[in-house]
């Protein structure tokens, strides 16, 4: 008996843009410091300094508005734990409605911390998801194989789907497992870099523009 498929989905820069992420901790950050520091025009600077590609805008601007060491770290724990105003991209939504409609499952494989992960995946409405391994939970960061073991535990299927953006680290583990990668290219607003060489284990088998591609490309679309 054939079971039925498996998609396993990267968080950041898959279902929706860490760029939108970013933001929303910049507004945030920038109202907690126009309230604190009468700092009017933060939000404006993390997000230039930011845009610019600096290693530490919150550093920054927390330097100019005389934020001490203190007050930043607890600024930096806060802002983590917040509920950002993000979305799911619109194919992902379309994608995640179909899954849904036609009683399939998917899982999350994401690096980050638990509490930032879990606010993300709150405001993305993704707590249907059958499992969910974030690399401070589970103490392996992709791409250790430890991170898909409780998607494999959780669906038991023939076939697997892995989606991502991030040649680096999201292709390797499931390459190795047998899996279809699939990388959703970057439309120019990703924070990782996809261009430059990588080598060959590292790379997914299929490369899509849109998420919604997956359906034809899983063989199921109805």
């Amino acid at each position: 008996m054939t079971l039925q498929a498996a998609f396993v989905f990267d968080l950041d820069d898959t279902l929706y843009k860490e760029r939108d992420y970013v933001a929303s901790c910049f507004e945030w950050v920038g109202a907690r410091l126009r309230a604190s520091h009468g700092a009017e025009h933060a939000h404006e600077k993390l997000q230039g300094l930011f845009d610019a590609g600096a290693g530490d805008a919150i550093g920054t601007v927390c330097a100019e508005y005389g934020v001490n060491d203190a007050e930043k770290a607890d600024l930096i724990t806060q802002m983590r734990a917040h509920s950002p105003a993000i979305t799911l991209s619109e194919d992902a939504a379309h994608l995640l409605s179909w899954i849904r409609e036609r009683n399939y499952n998917f899982s999350i494989v994401t690096n980050g911390r638990s509490i930032t992960q879990r606010r993300k995946m709150e405001a993305l409405r993704l707590g249907d998801a059958l499992s969910v391994a974030i690399s401070e939970e589970i103490g392996a960061a992709k791409p250790d194989p430890t991170c898909y073991s409780l998607a494999i535990s959780a669906h038991a299927a023939d076939r697997y789907f892995y989606v991502g953006d991030n040649p680096k680290h999201d292709f390797v583990g499931p390459n190795e497992l047998g899996w279809t990668t699939v990388m959703l290219r970057d439309n120019g607003r990703n924070i990782h870099d996809q261009s430059r060489a990588f080598p060959a284990n590292h790379q997914a088998a299929v490369t899509i523009d849109d998420l919604r591609e997956l359906i034809a490309l899983a063989g199921l679309e109805t």
